[in-house]
């Protein structure tokens, strides 16, 4: 382990890498966890409607158009919700645009907002990102769908929304389930 660990350290200091793990697009947090490590758990945790989901979506939209493959199951928005939640973060377009498009006709600048959410459109098409808006998986289901998708080389993220509403097996003690 200490052979392979300062191996990586010396690979990544001749390449250049500013970086051990996977960027997320957001410099502070890449500065704060070095990216995103290989087989690690990380969690966003927050109080109600401070944006925990949409931070998640932004860091997986930017990892799939660095080219990495990234898998999503939501259970608590559909995939539409999700994507159109990226398609304003890329393009910069206030959310309540695509809610309620009939605003657009009231936007002096409207012109511009449908260009800039056609091109977040185009671009996050090309991302290599999968979302799966199943709201009654299991952990087991979805490892074994994870553990598929890594063996042919298509998983280098897996994120889970909202881990919270996840089935949990039974078992005599709340916690026991919630650790599985």
């Amino acid at each position: 382990a200490m052979r392979r660990m300062w191996e990586g350290v010396v690979a990544r200091y001749d390449a250049g890498d500013a970086l051990s793990g996977i960027s997320t697009g957001f410099p502070l947090v890449d500065e704060m966890t070095g990216g995103l490590q290989p087989r690690r758990v990380y969690g966003i945790g927050a109080r109600a409607k401070m944006g925990k989901t949409i931070l998640a979506m932004n860091i997986c939209a930017n990892i799939a158009l660095a080219g990495k493959h990234v898998a999503v199951w939501s259970l608590e928005m559909s995939d539409e919700e999700l994507t159109q939640r990226m398609a304003c973060a890329i393009s910069g377009v206030k959310s309540v645009y695509l809610q309620r498009p009939a605003l657009l006709k009231t936007d002096d600048d409207s012109d511009s907002i449908w260009a800039r959410i056609n091109a977040a459109i185009k671009t996050l098409r090309t991302a290599t990102l999968s979302i799966c808006d199943r709201t009654d998986v299991t952990i087991e289901e979805i490892e074994s769908q994870a553990r598929q998708l890594h063996a042919m080389g298509l998983l280098d993220l897996l994120c889970i929304d909202h881990i919270g509403l996840l089935r949990l097996p039974k078992m005599d003690r709340h916690d026991l389930a919630v650790a599985h």
